[in-house]
């Protein structure tokens, strides 16, 4: 039944309380433990109340924001329940840290295990401020890891590169341990997608590390997924991708000259 219940992509945590229950009455009433993978754990939080859905939202952060979704990112604001920090005033510690920051929550099973805030600002020391969480296995877009399709599941860095591809992001050029452990549980054909500048080559290494698919897609001058779809569209960088996507010593030898 375990394994049917993966197959159906159900989540181990759904279910366990009913392995649990029949384990104990088979066993008339002993106890038994099941260790939980620290790795895979995720931490269910709750959304602070300070923060406001975009949607409700209408003073000159809110308008920033929209725009910002709209023509920076070719995103349409209504296509992931972005939040933005209430417009009436909030304790100073709260200011400083998140006005001015679209928020960016991130689901499990409709359960928030994340969220991000990104600076609207032209210039910040921070561009990125996260929500405190011990889990090791965030991920964006939890939900299409067991999606029944024959379509790759596209992984990168960067929510806005892969929310536009309908993939996953790792928000960072290196997996974890415990992120590497939930992709794997994907049935789909993996395809990492490295960015052109930093650091993407550490991903990309562990990606062929897994057996995983690397694709080096033709967009030119563009650093990312994000910056090739404002410039050429959705069907040709998802087509740039799939055509582009080598695994092996192929795709080593393309990583260490794409990632500079």
């Amino acid at each position: 039944m375990q394994t049917v219940l993966n197959a159906f992509g159900i989540a181990e945590d759904d279910y366990k309380h009913i392995y649990l229950a029949a384990l104990k009455n088979r066993g008339k009433g002993e106890k038994v433990q099941v260790e939980a993978d620290p790795d895979t754990k995720l931490v269910k939080i709750e959304m602070p109340e300070y923060f406001i859905h975009l949607d409700q939202a209408d003073d000159t952060w809110a308008e920033v924001a929209r725009a910002y979704l709209e023509i920076d990112r070719g995103v349409d604001p209504e296509s992931h329940p972005f939040h933005i920090l209430d417009s009436a005033k909030q304790d100073a510690r709260i200011e400083k840290k998140w006005r001015g920051r679209l928020i960016i929550p991130y689901y499990r099973n409709n359960q928030l295990i994340w969220y991000q805030g990104r600076d609207l600002r032209p210039k910040s020391k921070s561009r990125w401020l996260n929500a405190e969480t011990t889990s090791e296995c965030i991920l964006s877009n939890f939900d299409v890891l067991n999606q029944h399709t024959d379509q790759p599941l596209i992984i990168s860095e960067g929510f806005f590169d892969t929310h536009i591809v309908d993939g996953v992001s790792v928000f960072r050029n290196k997996m974890t341990e415990g992120q590497i452990k939930m992709l794997n549980k994907s049935r789909r054909r993996k395809i990492y997608v490295p960015d052109k500048r930093g650091q993407g080559y550490i991903g990309a290494n562990q990606a062929i590390q897994q057996g995983w698919d690397v694709s080096i897609p033709d967009y030119g001058s563009a650093k990312d997924i994000s910056e090739a779809y404002s410039r050429y569209g959705k069907l040709y960088v998802m087509n740039s991708i799939l055509k582009h996507s080598h695994t092996g010593a192929v795709a080593k030898m393309l990583v260490g000259t794409h990632c500079r």
